[in-house]
């Protein structure tokens, strides 16, 4: 990313869209043109090694739940529960819980916990409250296991 002079001033391509970006997300964001003022001074922060970072595969994601770091397995969690409460971030964030999801419920449901007895929670923050018919259609449209009458919702109170 960087800033470049325009015709009203300064250009600056800025990574959005995290949650829709390509639907197999070959990359993590689409990129959006912002148009500053000249009279802005303009300074530009971003992530180290952002333009290198690569989503994991399923394979991968299935490995990362089996294996945690500093955590038990999530199926010797599993084993003494009869249900269990799956909480993810609403659209407006840039983490693909329809990709981890189905891995979560295969890991619980050989160990137990069926996906009837999920509950996935949608914590929309101070964000719209309709924001989780969206998330939720999006999520059990993505991912195969989880159904949208399973996902439920929490605001904060303003």
């Amino acid at each position: 990313m960087e800033i470049r002079k325009s015709r009203k001033g300064f250009a600056v391509h800025l990574p959005t869209d995290s949650w829709y970006g390509s639907p197999r997300f070959a990359r993590l964001y689409n990129l959006r043109r912002f148009e500053f003022p000249k009279s802005w001074d303009i300074h530009l922060f971003e992530p180290d090694l952002v333009d290198e970072m690569v989503p994991l595969s399923a394979a991968e994601v299935g490995e990362r739940i089996r294996t945690p770091i500093g955590s038990s397995a999530l199926r010797k969690l599993a084993e003494t529960r009869k249900d269990a409460v799956i909480i993810v971030d609403d659209l407006s964030r840039p983490t693909p819980a329809f990709a981890v999801i189905p891995h979560l419920l295969e890991e619980m449901g050989d160990h137990g916990i069926s996906p009837e007895n999920t509950t996935i929670i949608i914590g929309v923050g101070t964000h719209r409250r309709s924001a989780w018919r969206s998330s939720a259609a999006n999520l059990a449209a993505r991912s195969s296991t989880a159904s949208a009458s399973s996902i439920t919702t929490v605001s904060r109170a303003v």
